[in-house]
């Protein structure tokens, strides 16, 4: 792994530890089918949690501002192949949250951002 790969496996751990703390169950973690990815699959009493995590090193841009509508696009298209594949969760209401993390002084600081985007269904 390199320097990148090292600090955003770190911040992915960070924002599952987070999400569990808010009382969430994590049920996939880097989910890959083709070219379709998620970061963090999560489950709570509100439904199935999509998680987006962005990880940057101190800087001027939100990591949560670089998941633009191309990015939004292809996490939603990831999560009906996932749905798709686990039909346990086909009748869970989907929300689409991001957690940006920014490393600061090798610490982590977290910004959740539950119900982060809409898709648009047409």
């Amino acid at each position: 792994m390199n320097g990148r790969q090292i600090t955003g496996k770190a911040g992915e751990d960070a924002a599952c530890r987070m999400l569990e703390e808010k009382g969430m169950m994590i049920v996939a973690r880097n989910y890959r089918s083709g070219h379709y990815e998620l970061d963090i699959v999560a489950v709570d009493g509100e439904g199935l949690r999509i998680v987006e995590v962005r990880t940057r090193t101190e800087g001027d841009i939100s990591p949560a501002s670089t998941v633009d509508r191309r990015k939004q696009s292809n996490v939603v298209a990831a999560a009906r192949k996932f749905i798709s594949e686990n039909e346990e969760f086909s009748g869970y209401e989907v929300f689409f949250d991001i957690v940006g993390v920014t490393v600061v002084d090798k610490n982590m600081v977290l910004d959740y951002i539950p119900k982060a985007y809409i898709p648009i269904y047409v």
